[in-house]
Formats: structure tokens, C-alpha cells, sequence
């Protein structure tokens, strides 16, 4: 959801949300602040967040969209303990550098 488009319509994400009532164990709401007053609205979108127990993603340009998008896809169906397992390899090699 851009900032930009929820300042211009702020009914949009309520009615996406009304309409995607299926039992998703993991809900996100990925958010980019396009816009240069970005506090209010993403006050107004956190509190959304914890009423419908989404989790929510801020990102500042196209590009950090596009990699939570990917990174999601990529560890689609993973089980936990690849993920905690992948998790510890790279904050060692991260350490390491």
C-alpha cells in the first residue's frame, strides 16, 4: 500500500480488509512511505495492524517492496527449523565480515 494512495483514498485498505476475511495464519501489510508526512498515516496503519492482527512492513522505495515480496515468496512453505537454520548462518557470516 503506498502512503500516497491511502492518503488519497483511506477507505481503500479498510475495505480490502473487509473483504479478505480467510483464516491466514500469517497476514502482512507491506506499506511504502512515498510521501514526506508520513507519521499520521502510519500511526492510523499500525493501529490497524493490531486490530487485525496483521504484520506490519514499512519500506521507502520500489526496490525494498520488491525484496520483502521476494524474500517471502522464496521462503514460502519452509519449515522453521531451515528457516532458524538459514537465520544462524547468516548472522555468523555477517559477524564474520
Amino acid at each position: 500500500l503506498s502512503l500516497r494512495y491511502h492518503q488519497l483514498n483511506p477507505n481503500y485498505i479498510y475495505e480490502r480488509l473487509k473483504t479478505t476475511k480467510l483464516p491466514y495464519q500469517l497476514k502482512v501489510l507491506l506499506v511504502q512511505c512515498d510521501v514526506n508526512d508520513s507519521s499520521q498515516s502510519l500511526k492510523e496503519l499500525a493501529l490497524l495492524s493490531i486490530i487485525y492482527e496483521l504484520t506490519l512492513l514499512i519500506s521507502w522505495n520500489d526496490e525494498e517492496s520488491a525484496k520483502y515480496l521476494e524474500t517471502y515468496k522464496i521462503m514460502e512453505g519452509k519449515s522453521t527449523e531451515s528457516l532458524m537454520d538459514l537465520q544462524q548462518y547468516q548472522s555468523n557470516d555477517f559477524l564474520t565480515k
